[in-house]
């Protein structure tokens, strides 16, 4: 086949320029070879274990534009030859849990059937569909409908006098079982549930290993939709093999149907794409099993051929505009009405739009706007009136559109003009293009080129824009690749509002939300609290200090405590409240409470005091000088009740210890003896000095006596001195 490149060993020793042309998506097998011989082993008699995670089987990868078209379409126009699948995995049936509900507060035991369909309601109280009018009023049919086939079942007569209270209590019950599975559980369990599904996921297609998009059928439950659709809140009938055309190149030999059931048909169809299909029970509409166009090679090929459409429109979108241009300034009102829906296709990025049933959802395209969907505007931007043209309607999947468009001065006017006369009545009078309808315009443009539509121009504009992004705002090669993504991020966003493409809410949404906003009311509320308890003590006096840090740390501890059980008691889950419950039990439970930083600081000051003035060992003095040892008299009187004591102390310690080695005995006895002798000579050491004291004290008496007898003799002699220095010529004595 070409463009399938076939594989070829070449020996590297024969030319190092030899190319070896491989298999996309495959590495050769000399090298795997070779890989295994040199992988080394590790220890004497090492055996190679295999990793205990399976590997996971991929499709094969094929450049599909290196392909050949007939690869893609053959020559008698099937898109192919053989494909072989599994065909689609069912979900699994209902167990029941035969919790019964109640109706005006008497139990209300229920059939398997009614008890499924109840559970699907109870189970979506978190979601925002739950308190939905339509949503309520659709379900409660569908189970009436289901109840009222038993005579029994007719005493329910209103949904607002049910109780789902005990569902929902077991439902919430199961979810913490499943989460607090072990990591290991939970692993197994996914094991488990892709072994099941994994031959589901292939297709063998022309002999090519591709990816199924959507292996599972859509499980039974209630209708949500998108936006406000009529219809949310039915019940979505349980598909069964019965139900579904299987599409497969050998009739005669088709995947086998589950066990007790047989297909609804089995078809051989190469036109199609589809592995399966089967009927949407609520919307008429047709499901398909489709081959994944992120894996599939020709639905990669055929979204190649949609955006090579689109790029030969930029050739001749000139010619276009001109000719819708020119249509403005007719007198025929069809002429002027299409060229402004051609504006809106080209300009605006708004779909073609069709008609609609009356148990449909009340969506809107560029042909079916409405009086009330479109209003002309004005505004001053830099001293300069600006035209606009203020869209809101459900656009595709009842996602609302609202967005304020900038518009020509012409196309305002001629809006202005195809309102006047026209109301919000949903009449076909009342639509701004009452004369045009989507094939008229799809036909309009098939005379620039062949197969150009509608649709086309949304591929271009969506390009475009973003050609025009990368063009004025080229991405920085030097940012990281995490900046690079948050780059072609953006510019997909701005692409996505250009065609209105948004998300829907995910089912969780409001309770993850709701969970949010308590996280950050609470960390609020810590934050304000540290705050309130930081001041306080910046103003606190050193004295109380200590104190008002106590009381302070035990109320934060029991605000704190509170608002997380208020949270766990909402949101948590068993595991997680014992958990929480061990944490305060541990904190509260301890011999001493965390002290302020103040009183840890003094703690840590005292003790480098303690180390500071405890005292040193003394070292040996290199000589000491002999004293004088007391009399023997004095010593045996003074130490002998000593010797006594210290013995009997000696004694007591060994008997206490009990088995205590006659060695640490002796040293207590050798230290006692110490002791023995020291005392003494220290007495004797203080008599002396008090004998010093007593002696320097009369020394001192002697010495004043002295001194004040010399004063009172010197002042006599001082009088004499005078009076004979008065006479002339007198001797001094």
């Amino acid at each position: 086949m070409p463009g399938r490149k076939k594989k070829e060993v070449v020996d590297s020793s024969e030319s190092e320029d030899a190319s070896v042309e491989v298999k996309k998506g495959k590495k050769p097998a000399a090298k795997k070879a070779a890989a295994k011989k040199a992988s080394p082993k590790k220890g004497k008699g090492a055996k190679e274990t295999e990793s205990p995670k399976k590997k996971k089987e991929e499709p094969e990868t094929f450049n599909w534009w290196d392909m050949d078209e007939s690869e893609f379409i053959h020559e008698d126009g099937s898109k192919w030859k053989t494909i072989e699948h599994a065909g689609p995995l069912f979900a699994p049936l209902y167990q029941p849990h035969g919790i019964p509900v109640k109706y005006e507060g008497e139990t209300f035991k229920m059939t398997e059937a009614e008890e499924e369909v109840a559970t699907f309601f109870a189970i979506m109280r978190q979601s925002h569909y739950y308190q939905k009018a339509t949503y309520r009023d659709n379900f409660f049919k569908c189970w009436t409908e289901i109840l009222y086939q038993r005579p029994e079942g007719r005493k329910i007569k209103e949904l607002a006098l049910c109780n789902f209270d005990d569902i929902y209590e077991w439902h919430l019950k199961q979810r913490e079982i499943k989460k607090s599975l072990s990591r290991d559980e939970k692993r197994k369990l996914k094991e488990i549930e892709e072994e099941k599904v994994e031959k589901y996921k292939w297709v063998i297609w022309d002999g090519r290993k591709e990816k199924v998009a959507n292996p599972r059928v859509e499980p039974p439950g209630l209708f949500q939709g998108r936006g406000l659709h009529p219809k949310m809140g039915m019940l979505k009938a349980r598909v069964f093999p019965e139900d579904v055309t299987i599409n497969c190149h050998d009739v005669k030999n088709p995947p086998a149907a589950p066990e007790g059931h047989k297909w609804g048909a089995i078809v051989s169809d190469p036109t199609v794409t589809w592995l399966a299909k089967w009927e949407d029970s609520i919307t008429g509409d047709t499901k398909y099993t489709m081959v994944d166009p992120k894996s599939g090679a020709l639905k990669q090929y055929t979204d190649r051929l949609k955006f090579e459409k689109a790029r030969k429109l930029k050739d001749i979108i000139g010619k276009v505009r001109e000719d819708y241009e020119a249509g403005f300034k007719s007198d025929d009102a069809f002429r002027v009405q299409m060229s402004v829906a051609m504006y809106f296709i080209d300009r605006l990025a708004l779909r073609v739009g069709g008609e609609k049933g009356e148990d449909e959802a009340d969506t809107v395209g560029c042909c079916s706007l409405r009086f009330e969907h479109v209003k002309p505007m004005v505004k001053e931007e830099d001293g300069k009136k600006q035209h606009y043209l203020h869209f809101d309607f459900l656009g595709k999947d009842s996602v609302r559109y609202v967005n304020d468009m900038p518009i020509t001065k012409e196309v305002h006017g001629q809006v202005q003009k195809l309102l006047k006369g026209k109301d919000s009545r949903p009449l076909k009078e009342n639509e701004l293009f009452d004369l045009v309808s989507p094939s008229d315009l799809n036909k309009k443009f098939k005379d620039f080129m062949d197969g150009l539509s509608a649709k086309v121009f949304r591929t271009y504009n969506a390009s475009y824009l973003l050609d025009q992004i990368f063009f004025n705002e080229p991405v920085n090669t030097k940012k990281t690749e995490a900046e690079k993504v948050v780059y072609f991020t953006n510019a997909n966003t701005k692409v996505a509002i250009l065609c209105n493409h948004q998300k829907q809410l995910a089912k969780g949404h409001e309770a993850a939300k709701e969970n949010m906003d308590a996280k950050v009311t609470s960390l609020r509320d810590t934050h304000a609290t540290l705050e309130a308890s930081l001041e306080k003590l910046r103003k606190a006096k050193k004295a109380q200090f200590d104190k008002l840090w106590e009381k302070e740390r035990d109320a934060f501890y029991e605000t704190q405590d509170q608002m997380q059980r208020d949270w766990l008691d909402k949101w948590g889950t068993e595991a997680e409240v014992e958990k929480f419950e061990e944490i305060v039990a541990k904190r509260d439970g301890s011999k001493k409470a965390p002290s302020s930083p103040r009183a840890k600081k003094r703690k840590a000051d005292s003790d480098d005091e303690e180390v500071v003035k405890r005292p040193k060992k003394a070292a040996k003095p290199a000589a000491k000088k002999k004293r004088a040892l007391p009399s023997s008299d004095d010593e045996s009187s003074e130490s002998e009740p000593v010797v006594k004591r210290a013995k009997k102390a000696a004694k007591k310690a060994a008997a206490k210890k009990g088995g205590k080695k006659k060695e640490e005995s002796e040293s207590e006895e050798s230290e006692a003896e110490s002791s023995e002798d020291e005392k003494p000579k220290k007495k004797a050491a203080k008599k002396a000095a008090a004998k010093k004291g007593k002696k320097k004290e009369e020394a001192e008496s002697e010495e004043s006596e002295a001194e004040s007898s010399e004063a009172a003799s010197s002042e006599p002699k001082k009088k004499s001195a005078k009076k004979g220095a008065k006479k002339p010529g007198g001797k001094k004595k």
